[in-house]
């Protein structure tokens, strides 16, 4: 959307006007036909140019790091923005505001607030220890994991622990062949940004057919959620900018339009305490 100039007439929260997705710092200027805008920049760069530099050119800065090297050898070349980096960023927990709190998470106080998670002890215990497991491997990085269950015996179906995208986990065929054959599965996944469920996780909870998901926050927090309708993501974005143009902060905007969409939507959000 960089350089596009949209009528305030015409304006689309989440299709032409921010937010546009979850989390936007995308922003807005008034434009004037009779300004000369010929050396305007909207950032450092322009997208095309951030293009050029930090993707195409670190390919081919890549490449001439590995010419001429066996392929051995160029398994030892560390890019920037590789899988490798990814990996070593999280190995060694860099990111200081995604630490846990390791003490509480082992604590009672944070085992008990999964006592009542379900009506089957079996099922709160597995859910306990994926959260557990999760958080303590991510500590540190903006990296996910998550885990599929089976809401019946509290068996892990599934877990992905080796993602490498950030704040997200990408559902690759093989997930989606193993988890077709379940019915009532209950997800768990960890959060980084510690912030509540967000409305690709209601929409994956109801295509999925998910009985229910748990979103483990890197602060301590736990959040479940059920969804039996799919969510008008537009309509999410627009509630959020209204609650920050309000004051709220970003969690608590977040917040607030999960609560709204709950009044419009099959779907529900709560805090595990």
């Amino acid at each position: 959307m960089e350089g596009k100039r949209i009528k305030l007439t015409d304006k689309q929260f989440g299709v032409n006007f921010p937010p546009l997705h979850p989390n936007c710092r995308c922003t807005t200027i008034a434009f004037d036909p009779d300004d000369d805008l010929s050396d305007f920049k909207a950032g450092e760069l322009e997208y095309e140019e951030w293009y050029a530099k930090y993707v195409e050119g670190r390919e081919q800065s890549k490449e001439k790091a590995n010419s001429g090297l066996t392929n051995g050898e160029k398994g030892d070349i560390m890019s920037l923005g590789s899988d490798d980096v990814a990996l070593e960023y999280q190995r060694y927990g860099r990111n200081k505001e995604t630490l846990i709190n390791n003490t509480y998470i082992e604590s009672g106080e944070y085992r008990r607030k999964f006592d009542s998670a379900t009506d089957v002890p079996e099922v709160n215990r597995s859910i306990y220890q994926c959260s557990k497991a999760a958080l303590k491997h991510r500590s540190g990085s903006v990296f996910e994991d998550m885990y599929w269950i089976d809401s019946k015996n509290g068996k892990v179906i599934l877990s992905v622990t080796d993602s490498s995208d950030e704040r997200a986990i990408i559902y690759t065929e093989n997930i989606k062949k193993t988890i077709s054959g379940y019915n009532d599965i209950i997800t768990v996944h960890s959060h980084p940004s510690s912030m509540p469920p967000s409305v690709s996780d209601l929409n994956s909870c109801f295509k999925n057919h998910y009985k229910m998901g748990f979103v483990a926050c890197h602060d301590g927090r736990v959040f479940a959620y059920s969804s039996n309708e799919e969510v008008n993501e537009r309509i999410y974005s627009a509630y959020i900018e209204r609650f920050l143009k309000d004051g709220c902060d970003e969690f608590n905007a977040q917040l607030k339009a999960l609560e709204r969409l709950s009044l419009n939507f099959d779907v529900s959000v709560w805090e595990v305490l």
